[in-house]
């Protein structure tokens, strides 16, 4: 770079100002010609802001200081629309893709940087980093010459006008609108979603890049004290619209599925109260509304699970209920949220909901969980509860009542455990009471139910001598009303339990051969004991070619429960 022309003569400088007012100088501008130029207009500047003290020829310096102005005014306008296009373009260019945090605007405010003989670092990093460091570089030339001369606030002007009207582009572009409460309210939840997401994104660009790139443009070219207000002005309304729509957004009506958007947007903004720290204020504030929110969601999901009331299918045939499914499911997604509902949940649960009291709640019994994990607790508690109530509804099959309560609490009991987050919030006492006390006692009675019937028609009587009578106190007429009974009896609960769902594949398995440990061995002991006092006389109905008594053999009994049950 050439070294910067001497200090000129007061009438030489002021001639230089009235030539670049003469034709064709007046439409060209100075600071796009070669930094030689550039120096010796500036200097020429200074020259007449020195001469208006000390010289004679006021009046032509003043006239020539307002000539001055209003050419700097110009180069200023354009300088600083040009290193605003350039970071425009910047922005669409790294905005396209994932790694839009990127930006080489921001960078060339902050990361390597070179001294520009002004006292002033900047990066140049990118390609667009050269033209920004020599624009940065005269805009700061132009401002702290129109402060020395007293212009200062018109220059202010012209910046955030242009700045202000940036980020309101900016703004726009990213489909963040002017909202408030009213206008979203009846949001339903896809677009509350897209809302938020959309939010979320919008506001990693403006706080964590072109805020604080705003910061550190104005006090580099404007000096700190100025800088800031100038900086503080510009971004006054793409803050407030940023705020007022996620403000919007966390006032729709309450409900459980928008919880984890709302956490998404808490981490969101607790990011930009570390890296933002000029932003502190109005996210700090938004902060605390949204803490009361998220707790408010909490509640009103749990309320949601004790006050479901959607009609039961009988027709379901004992299939993992809706509300289990998506009870649990809701649970294991609030574990990616363990860290942030732990910190924001500080009180504990109620075990009273209006009128309706939640059984088997002892909180005492759960010292050192925190308040969040007892939610969990009592989430668990209230479903439980809700399928007692929902299992009546199989009334009429006492064993699909069972049936119902063994997949339902299987499934609430392998969700837990598929995921050791949720395992350990919820603990093993209350895991193992479920499993021990509830689970085990509904397969127990299923399998009881199931079974109890049939069984008592090939009971073992104590064997008897009477007459010409040699089975075990009962007549042939008593034994065929017994197999009778039996075949009755299996054929319709084969026919009824093949209709019936078991949708885990172990589960299913394991009650199946639970079955048939409980019943072939029984029903085999039966053909095989009095078949053998009946020997091979010509009217014993437990000759399998001619009689029509014995409907099944051991091996077909055992493959027709191995196959049919729970087949649907």
């Amino acid at each position: 770079m050439e070294p910067p022309p001497p200090s000129l003569p007061s009438e030489l400088a002021i001639t230089l100002i009235f030539q670049w007012q003469a034709e064709p100088a007046q439409h060209e501008f100075i600071f796009d010609r070669d930094r030689y130029v550039i120096h010796g207009y500036l200097q020429a500047v200074d020259d007449v802001v020195r001469s208006m003290i000390v010289t004679d020829c006021q009046s032509q310096a003043e006239e020539a200081m307002g000539m001055a102005v209003a050419r700097l005014k110009n180069e200023f306008l354009h300088i600083l629309n040009r290193v605003t296009a350039a970071q425009d373009e910047d922005l669409n260019v790294n905005t396209s893709g994932p790694s839009y945090m990127s930006l080489s605007f921001s960078e060339t405010l902050s990361s390597t940087s070179m001294s520009t003989g002004s006292g002033v670092e900047y990066d140049h990093h990118h390609e667009t980093s050269a033209l920004i460091l020599d624009a940065v570089g005269d805009l700061r030339s132009i401002a702290q010459r129109m402060i020395s001369a007293g212009y200062l606030s018109e220059f202010i002007d012209i910046y955030t006008s242009i700045r202000k009207s940036f980020l309101c582009t900016r703004l726009r572009q990213s489909r963040i609108q002017k909202w408030s409460t009213s206008d979203t309210r009846g949001l339903v939840l896809d677009e509350f979603n897209m809302h938020m997401d959309r939010w979320i994104q919008a506001s990693k660009v403006f706080f964590k890049i072109l805020f604080p790139k705003e910061y550190k443009l104005s006090t580099q070219i404007f000096d700190a004290s100025f800088g800031y207000v100038c900086f503080s002005y510009t971004v006054k309304d793409a803050k407030v619209e940023l705020i007022n729509f996620a403000e919007a957004l966390i006032y729709t009506r309450r409900a459980p599925e928008k919880l984890f958007k709302l956490l998404d947007l808490y981490n969101q903004l607790a990011d930009f109260l570390v890296t933002s720290t000029e932003e502190a204020e109005p996210i700090q504030g938004l902060c605390v509304q949204l803490v009361e929110v998220v707790r408010e969601t909490l509640s009103n999901f749990e309320n949601s699970v004790i006050n479901e009331v959607s009609p039961f299918h009988k027709e379901a045939t004992g299939i993992i209920h809706p509300l289990t499914r998506y009870v649990m499911n809701y649970m294991k997604l609030m574990m990616e949220y363990e860290d942030i509902l732990s910190k924001l949940i500080l009180s504990n649960p109620p075990i009273c909901f209006g009128d309706l009291m939640i059984p088997d709640v002892k909180f005492a019994e759960h010292e050192g969980q925190t308040p969040f994990a007892l939610h969990l607790v009592l989430i668990v508690v209230v479903l439980h509860f809700k399928l007692e109530a929902k299992s009546k509804s199989y009334k009429d099959d006492a064993s699909l009542v069972h049936l119902f309560m063994t997949n339902n609490l299987h499934y609430i009991l392998q969700k837990i455990k598929s995921s050791p987050e949720l395992e350990a919030m919820i603990g093993e006492d209350y895991t193992d009471n479920l499993s021990e006390n509830y689970l085990k006692q509904a397969r127990a009675n299923y399998e009881k139910l199931t079974c109890e019937r049939m069984l008592h028609c090939l009971r073992n009587d104590e064997p008897q001598r009477l007459g010409k009578f040699i089975f075990s106190g009962v007549s042939v007429v008593t034994l065929k009303k017994r197999i009778k009974k039996f075949n009755t009896l299996f054929k319709g609960i084969h026919s009824t339990q093949s209709k019936w769902v078991v949708p885990d594949l172990q589960l299913r398995e394991e009650l199946r051969l639970s079955i048939v440990e409980k019943l072939v061995p029984a029903y085999k002991s039966f053909l095989e004991q009095y078949n053998s006092h009946l020997g091979k006389r010509k009217d014993s109905f437990f000759n399998y070619s001619e009689n029509t008594y014995v409907k099944y053999s051991a091996e077909g009994l055992e493959a027709l429960i191995s196959k049919d049950f729970f087949a649907t």
